[in-house]
């Protein structure tokens, strides 16, 4: 009886561990840096849970407009001083997040329900 009590403890210790480590967080920052023609990051993907807040943050050499597909937010930003947008993640799914001078994919934001 002992040994049958070891392995449901064990296998309850393996089945916590494996559920908190699918949640996504509640809070996403994307840092966006562009400069002297390059663009960072090139396709990082973001994750954030349904309801939570995801922050852009940009910094650029030169005037262009951060696109999130799929919540068709549009972000003005220009050389000078950083930029930040901050907005709520309400439709799961993933999504892409763009430059549009230069054209270039940033990221993907996953909102997980």
């Amino acid at each position: 009886m002992t040994r049958v009590a070891v392995v449901v403890l064990a296998l309850l210790v393996v089945l916590t561990g494996c559920s908190g480590s699918s949640k996504a967080p509640q809070t996403a920052t994307m840092t966006i840096v562009i400069a002297d023609g390059s663009v960072s990051p090139n396709g990082q993907r973001v994750e954030v849970r349904k309801g939570g807040t995801v922050t852009l943050e940009v910094t650029t050499d030169k005037a262009t407009i951060i696109h999130v597909h799929g919540y068709e937010i549009e972000v003005q930003a220009n050389p000078g001083a950083p930029t930040t947008h901050e907005f709520t993640a309400d439709k799961p799914g993933a999504f892409e997040i763009e430059t549009h001078d230069p054209a270039v994919i940033v990221g993907q934001l996953v909102v997980k329900s």
